[in-house]
């Protein structure tokens, strides 16, 4: 399967070894830059981790524990 989201190429196939589907994430440049490390057993499963993936590059969030020991969520600006 294969999906443009978010000016990403997206594509699902066949994994015989693990017996599901992987993914990766292109860039428009060609360049790889993201796929899954493990299999799914629904492919359009595996085309949603994909798109988490395209969404957590494109919205980039940094975790930080506070003196509190409470964990907070610092989101960086992104220029689109």
């Amino acid at each position: 399967m294969h999906e443009t989201y978010r000016g990403y190429e997206l594509y699902t196939t066949w994994n015989d070894e693990a017996l599901g589907f992987d993914y990766s994430v292109w860039s428009s440049e060609k360049e790889r830059v993201a796929c899954s490390s493990e299999a799914y057993f629904y492919e359009e499963n595996a085309m949603i981790a994909a798109k988490e993936d395209v969404d957590k590059l494109l919205n980039p969030v940094e975790k930080y524990t506070c003196e509190n020991g409470e964990d907070n969520e610092h989101v960086e600006d992104v220029i689109l």
